[in-house]
């Protein structure tokens, strides 16, 4: 079962609540929902709900209005998939306030491990967009424990490249060669570049690089890689004479 966001939560609860076959239920969830009522009642309410799944859903929303919500608090809702979505949150919560090493902890512990290390991974790589690299880099240790996401360090990296491309810059090997470990680095960089003449379609990628143009270009005219002099001479090498305009 993959894991569900808040938005979409609440939106299917919202949803539910004109399926509900007892108006009296529909009203309990519309109150359970409400910001206004206490966390302690909601929970309540989420209780009294006939359908387990809705019942499970309502409880994860109301508990993630709580400001310190812990792990603790997630016990309420019992040992099923709901549990492991509060958790879910809590490491979210956690790493939001820098405590990474015991986000990554949690999502060892629940049935989302992959996604949640993941989307932790993610956001250190987009908060090391203005960084340089040496310095990001340090970021990675902080999954160092994270026994589901022994690949933490090539995500990040390729997590941390389309970061800086929507921000108009591009994905530049170069950035690699400053690293203490520049291999996931490397890894992740010729994985997008590779996927990306894929996209193109190799002849057309082989016309534009003999050409002297950039294989893609961003919205503001910059190139979407820089890819290093190795890694273009082996790409045009495989190119067929031919596809030179």
């Amino acid at each position: 079962m993959r894991r569900l966001s808040a938005p979409p939560l609440v939106l299917g609860l919202l949803l539910t609540l004109c399926a509900c076959a007892d108006p009296s239920e529909a009203a309990r969830l519309r109150q359970a929902l409400d910001p206004t009522t206490p966390i302690a009642r909601g929970l309540s309410l989420c209780r009294t709900l006939s359908d387990p799944t809705q019942a499970g859903q309502c409880g994860v929303q109301v508990l993630d209005r709580k400001p310190d919500i812990g792990e603790g608090d997630c016990v309420t809702l019992g040992a099923d998939v709901w549990a492991d979505e509060c958790r879910f949150n809590v490491a979210e919560r956690l790493a939001a306030q820098g405590e990474v090493t015991a986000a990554t902890e949690i999502c060892d512990r629940i049935r989302f491990s992959r996604p949640c290390n993941f989307h932790l991974v993610r956001e250190q790589a987009r908060l090391s967009v203005d960084e340089p690299p040496a310095t990001a880099e340090a970021r990675i240790a902080l999954f160092a424990q994270a026994t589901i996401a022994p690949d933490a360090a090539r995500l990040f990296w390729g997590e941390r490249f389309r970061s800086t491309q929507l921000l108009g810059r591009p994905a530049d090997a170069a950035s690699c060669e400053a690293l203490a470990a520049p291999a996931p680095c490397h890894e992740a960089f010729t994985s997008m570049w590779t996927r990306a003449i894929e996209a193109v379609s190799r002849p057309q990628a082989c016309a534009r690089l003999q050409a002297g143009r950039p294989l893609l270009t961003m919205g503001n005219g910059e190139p979407s890689f820089v890819p290093t002099q190795e890694a273009l001479t082996t790409m045009l090498k495989a190119c067929p004479p031919s596809s030179a305009p």
